[in-house]
């Protein structure tokens, strides 16, 4: 697989730190790509509140990361929890369009929506997705209509753990075009062997962060856990995925310069795979 122009690097990995230093690390380490995460009070790279005042926010961010000569391909969203129970639609609606105005903007292709928590029991599943489905489906419209590609996130606690859970919301859900945000880690928390996940998923999935785990940190990069990944770049290859590939260390209790480090690290292990496989 060839990583060459399709590498991004999560601004998550410098939540703790405003969103120029953020992308100032990123930069300094090579990265030209961006998944911009943007989740108030947990990562406040953009706050969809300030988007109302004359999209000075939107403004904002565009000219920040152009400054750093960096492009945004996605834009992870949290327009608010949609498995809430006194969930406000007119700010959930309110969140989408900020998010969607700022993708417009940033000229970004893909956004990341969250699936809800917590996860239902099993015996509640269908019922949850019914009352999650029209938030979702309007989060999808709205995108869709901008242009843009709509994925919902597959996360271990949440409404979709497995990707079993993944494909049945996508058939209840049954809009075209929208896709599954997969992160193998998850995978591997739920007892799934990640290789044979991406295969069942195949083209439902549009979007991949790869991260790796020790059984205790769930925040490595690829190569310094116990992923198979020259297994997993080879069945994303064989799927024909050909969207973004985001490396993200969401460990904001070590130091920067660490995770500064982790991320490089990770992008060269991906590289050696590459390389050796061409070879």
């Amino acid at each position: 697989m060839n990583l060459v122009g399709r590498l991004a690097a999560s601004s998550v990995t410098f939540r703790d730190e405003p969103l120029d230093g953020a992308l100032g690390r990123l930069r300094d380490l090579g990265f030209t790509r961006l998944d911009l995460v943007a989740i108030r009070h947990y990562c406040d790279h953009f706050d969809p509140l300030l988007v109302d005042v004359g999209e000075e926010e939107c403004a904002r961010v565009r000219d920040l990361i152009a400054a750093h000569d960096m492009q945004a391909v996605s834009i992870t969203t949290y327009p608010d929890n949609p498995l809430a129970t006194h969930l406000n639609g007119d700010d959930w609606v309110e969140g989408v369009d900020a998010y969607v105005r700022l993708g417009q903007f940033l000229g970004t292709r893909h956004l990341i929506f969250p699936p809800g928590s917590p996860a239902p029991a099993a015996a509640h599943w269908r019922g949850t997705v019914e009352h999650a489905k029209p938030w979702l489906a309007e989060a999808a419209r709205r995108t869709l209509n901008a242009g843009m590609v709509p994925s919902i996130a597959l996360q271990s606690e949440s409404l979709l753990r497995t990707s079993e859970e993944g494909l049945n919301f996508l058939r209840v859900f049954g809009m075209m075009n929208v896709g599954l945000a997969v992160d193998p880690v998850h995978l591997l928390a739920m007892g799934e062997d990640p290789v044979a996940a991406l295969r069942r998923m195949g083209d439902a999935i549009a979007f991949v962060i790869l991260r790796d785990t020790n059984g205790v940190s769930y925040n490595l990069p690829p190569g310094l856990g116990q992923l198979d990944y020259p297994a997993i770049l080879a069945v994303l290859e064989e799927i024909g995925y050909d969207g973004p590939i985001v490396l993200a260390i969401d460990d904001i209790s070590l130091p920067a310069n660490e995770r500064a480090d982790l991320l490089k690290q990770g992008w060269e292990y991906l590289e050696r795979i590459t390389q050796r496989k061409a070879a």
